[in-house]
């Protein structure tokens, strides 16, 4: 029997712009077995047409990459099917439009799941051809941990 798709786990950015592929280096790590009805997935984040992906699912998750003036490698969660994401902690990274205008436009559309949460890693190094710094790939397995912790929490509710 198919399980029913409960949950949409999306790692947004670009792995060869340094700390922008943190979203992507994440999803990596999620574990995919314990996970039943959880679609995780990475995506560079580029085209507005990834709310289209977003439709009919019940919950969303996406990680990102963040410039806040916070600790390099610290992590921000954002509820933002109760609030708006700040637009300006977007900004550095390589997306077209940010995610927070995203979430806007998707939210405006009708098209934003019920529940949606932003996990923003503070980055710093954005170059192409660059990697994730170490502060940043320091945070990725405790990112993981408070994810599937998350991922739980959303299965037992």
């Amino acid at each position: 029997m198919a399980s029913l798709r409960t949950l949409l786990v999306i790692g947004i950015g670009n792995e060869l712009r340094g700390d922008d592929g943190v979203g992507p280096a994440i999803v990596k790590a999620l574990p995919r077995s314990s996970n039943d009805g959880v679609e995780i997935r990475a995506d560079r984040g580029e085209d507005p047409c990834i709310i289209d992906t977003w439709e009919g699912w019940p919950a969303l998750f996406l990680v990102d990459a963040i410039c806040a003036g916070g600790e390099i490698g610290s992590l921000r969660v954002f509820d933002a099917s109760q609030e708006d994401v700040p637009t300006n902690i977007f900004g550095r990274t390589t997306h077209t439009f940010s995610l927070s205008e995203m979430i806007a436009l998707a939210r405006q559309l009708g098209k934003l799941p019920s529940v949606v949460r932003v996990y923003g890693i503070e980055g710093k190094e954005f170059g192409i051809g660059k990697s994730i710094s170490k502060a940043v790939e320091d945070t990725v397995s405790q990112t993981v941990l408070r994810i599937n912790e998350d991922i739980r929490r959303w299965k037992n509710a």
